[in-house]
């Protein structure tokens, strides 16, 4: 009996066993999660470069010294004394790093010598002085390094010329510039420099005291720190 009863659960078993696993969805294996990158935040431009091109005017000031020399002998006079001047210019940069420009200034200097002119006044340099010059240079981002040459002008006030003789020689003299610097730019419009410039006013006549006739020859150095503004 036991035998029949398990015989006839076995064959309805094996009939519905078909339509019991027509039900049941095929195997998957299991699915790993995608990997989904770290948010990197915001990413940081790199600074632009800066541009030197454009107009500009700016402020300077610095110590002189100057010598004027007698072509026919005794002894040379020297000058020294503090100069200033405003200046405009305006930059042109290039690709590369390559910048031109031109720049003037005019300004006041006040260059003296220890020996007196006629009347007991100083002699030297002054009051005004000024150059218009070129610029060419390099520069690395927000540093220039330039050199310049150009003219120069200063009204020139008895220049003394030694051996117990003076040389007046009241007058405005051109000549030439030559020079060279630094500059460093603090913002977009704001730069600070350095500069060394050579000033030569060449050979000139004049008359001693006893009204001999001399040849002179007068040149001025100065070194200068200045500001510029760019517009």
């Amino acid at each position: 009996m036991i035998a029949r009863n398990g015989i006839a659960f076995l064959v309805v078993a094996l009939s519905i066993a078909p339509s019991l696993a027509a039900d049941l969805d095929p195997y998957q294996p299991p699915q790993s999660e995608p990997y989904i990158p770290a948010d990197p935040g915001p990413m940081m431009d790199a600074p632009p470069r800066y541009n030197w091109t454009g107009l500009y005017w700016g402020l300077n000031g610095g110590y002189g010294w100057g010598e004027t020399s007698n072509a026919f002998g005794g002894a040379n006079t020297e000058y020294e004394g503090l100069m200033g001047a405003a200046t405009l210019g305006y930059n042109l940069q290039f690709p590369g790093g390559l910048l031109i420009g031109l720049e003037g200034d005019v300004g006041l200097m006040d260059l003296t010598t220890e020996k007196q002119g006629r009347d007991g006044h100083e002699v030297g340099y002054g009051l005004w002085w000024g150059t218009l010059r070129g610029r060419a240079g390099l520069t690395f981002n927000r540093t220039l390094l330039y050199g310049t040459a150009g003219l120069a002008f200063a009204e020139v006030d008895g220049l003394a010329i030694g051996n117990e003789k003076m040389s007046w020689d009241d007058n405005f003299k051109t000549g030439w510039a030559i020079g060279g610097g630094i500059e460093h730019a603090l913002s977009s419009n704001v730069s600070l420099k350095l500069e060394y410039l050579h000033m030569d006013f060449g050979d000139y006549e004049s008359s001693s005291s006893d009204r001999h006739a001399y040849s002179l020859d007068s040149d001025v150095d100065v070194v200068r720190a200045g500001i510029n503004f760019k517009f």
